[in-house]
Formats: structure tokens, sequence, C-alpha cells
């Protein structure tokens, strides 16, 4: 096996990390993670550096503990065309059910903008997917005083991020919820733990494991496989304190009654694994424009929906693990974390 270091206890505690959750998670989510006594991350990828500055202000006003900042490295494609079929079928359906639909002026923020925002905030913890920044990007940030962190669906990645300079890699198994974080193999699907068994032997830096983790019990069990620590996404959603809409969040618990989640494209142009709605059946066929432009084709009807509470209409991002769902505060879903980890770690000895 290879010599992988130790993730710092002064960083990652007993090693849970409140995934990124871009669009689900906020200053306030984030800062009750940390002062639980997790590591809270917000998903900035969606957010322009004004934004993001902001909520990382609040994050250091609410708390003095660490926390990570997560960017998409992303293409914005300000220049791309939408091709005229996706339109018109975007167009129709937006029509029949009462929905916005236009073009926006621009597809993403500028990646480059929100980099220099991260770089100049220097936050404890810096997180990407969709990709790796350059190497003199990644050398200021973390002479800076950042821990960085890759994310990997695959070898080629893990392998791609130890040569460029990361810290640890988020090793991300398909059951996750929310977008794959995958670069090189974007459609890779291999589970969690076939994933980590592969990964492990060969990791030279420490492993984060994401994807349907949602108790104490399954925490030990990738540890066994050789993560260091773990990211918790869907496990977070129905906490008190998190910004999940309310129509969102009666669907997730709804989920507790053997819901099932998909793959799907639909809504952001790249893959995502949430709740099947209307939206998805109608569009799970049809060809779609990449990241993140079909993402900013559908954000006003999604936006819309949202605002309505219509459920068959709003991205339900969610893990294979919602069915384990629970809603309570986030203390008191740390607390409970930690005692199933009391319980289950005799057995891992």
């Amino acid at each position: 096996m290879a010599a992988a270091h130790r993730l710092p206890a002064a960083l990652f505690g007993d090693g849970i990390v409140q995934a990124p959750m871009a669009g689900l998670s906020d200053a306030a989510l984030v800062s009750a993670c940390c002062q639980a006594g997790v590591v809270g991350s917000l998903g900035a990828g969606g957010l322009q550096p004004d934004a993001m500055r902001r909520e990382i202000v609040a994050i250091r006003d609410a708390t003095d503990r660490p926390f990570n900042i997560n960017l998409f490295v992303i293409d914005e494609r300000q220049g791309a065309s939408v091709p005229e079929l996706e339109q018109a079928a975007l167009a129709a359906y937006c029509r029949d059910h009462d929905l916005p639909f236009a073009l926006p002026e621009r597809f993403a923020p500028r990646f480059r903008d929100q980099l220099d925002a991260v770089l100049e905030a220097a936050p404890p913890i810096a997180s990407f997917a969709f990709g790796i920044p350059d190497r003199a990007d990644l050398a200021v940030l973390r002479a800076r005083g950042a821990f960085v962190i890759g994310t990997a669906t695959s070898r080629a990645e893990l392998e791609a991020w130890q040569e460029s300079g990361a810290d640890a890699v988020c090793v991300q198994g398909v059951e996750a919820g929310g977008h794959r974080g995958g670069f090189l193999l974007p459609d890779e699907r291999l589970g969690l733990d076939a994933l980590l068994s592969e990964l492990a032997p060969i990791a030279t830096v420490p492993l984060i494991a994401a994807g349907a983790i949602m108790n104490g019990a399954d925490m030990v069990a990738k540890r066994r496989l050789g993560a260091q620590a773990v990211q918790m996404g869907t496990a977070f959603l129905c906490c008190d304190e998190a910004p999940t809409p309310a129509a969102y969040r009666r669907a997730l618990l709804s989920g507790r009654d053997g819901t099932q989640t998909v793959l799907t494209q639909a809504f952001s142009g790249r893959w995502a694994r949430g709740l099947r709605n209307d939206f998805i059946r109608q569009f799970e066929t049809a060809p779609v424009s990449p990241y993140p432009i079909r993402n900013a084709l559908t954000q006003p009807l999604r936006k819309a929906a949202t605002a309505r509470g219509d459920t068959q209409n709003m991205s339900l991002w969610a893990g294979t693990g919602v069915g384990a769902i629970r809603a309570m505060p986030v203390a008191e879903l740390v607390a409970a974390l930690r005692a199933e980890i009391a319980t289950a770690q005799p057995a891992s000895t």
C-alpha cells in the first residue's frame, strides 16, 4: 500500500465533512456544522465572487473553526450557442407547465474571478470538482495556508490530483447525490466500495469517501476500506439549519418510503443523482447541452418551480442513502453520528 499522509486533526477532527452541495449550502449551515465539530463546506460553484465574499465573511463572523470553500473548475462557454431544437423543446415544456424560459446572458460565473476570490480569502480548506486548477494557483493557495482537496471518480483522476499537489482527494462513488465530480472520465460510475478498494493501495494522499454515507456504521465501514474521513451531503439536507426549500424537504423525507434516485443530465447537462420527477422523465433521453449551458437554461424554471413548491420541476438532488435521512438540528445529527461510530467501532478492531 502506498504511504499516505494523515489528515490534520486540527482541521478534520473526527473525520466528518459536510458536503459542499452548491445551491443547498449557505453560511448558516456551514457555521452550524463547524460549531458542531465537523467541517462545514460552502458550495460556491454557482456564486458570483461578491456573493462568495459575503458568505465567507458571514461564516467567519459565526465561527472560528475550519471551513471549506468548494468551486467547480469549468469553462464558462460565454460564447456558446444553444441548439434550436433544445431551445424549442424547453420553451414548449415551460409553456405547457406555466414556467418561464429565457436564454441567459451568461451561462455561469467566471471561474477565474471565483478562484481569485478564494485566493484572496485564503480559507482553511479549499476543494474543487469537475477539474483541476493550474498548478501555480494551487501552489499560491497552499502557500496562503489552505488545505487543498480534489475530487476523483476514477484512478486516473486520483493520479492527476496527486501529481498536481492536492493535500487530499475526495473519492466520489456513483451513489453520491448531486453532480458527479469527475473530469477525465465523466461517465465513470464505480460504486464507492469498489472505488476505495482500487484507490486506497495507490493513494499517496489521504482519501475522503463520499456516496450514500448516512450513519456511523457507514463511516466505520469506509474507514476499513482506506478512507480517513467521510463527506456527507444528503444526511444534512433535512437539518434545521439547511436552506433546503420546504417542498424539497418533504420530497426527501418521503424518500424514506422507498423513493428511488436516478442519474440524469436533464437539468444541468452533467450527470447528477436526484429524485426522479416529471421534468427528468420528459428529458431523460433527449440530447442536452453540456454544463454549464444546460444548467443556465433550466435555472429560471427551477427557480419558479421552487417558489411555488412544484417538486416535479425542481432538481431534487439526493444520494442513494436518502431512505435513511433524518430531520433534526445539525448538533443533534452530529451527536448521533458520533454515538453510532462508537457503537460500530469495536467491530473494526
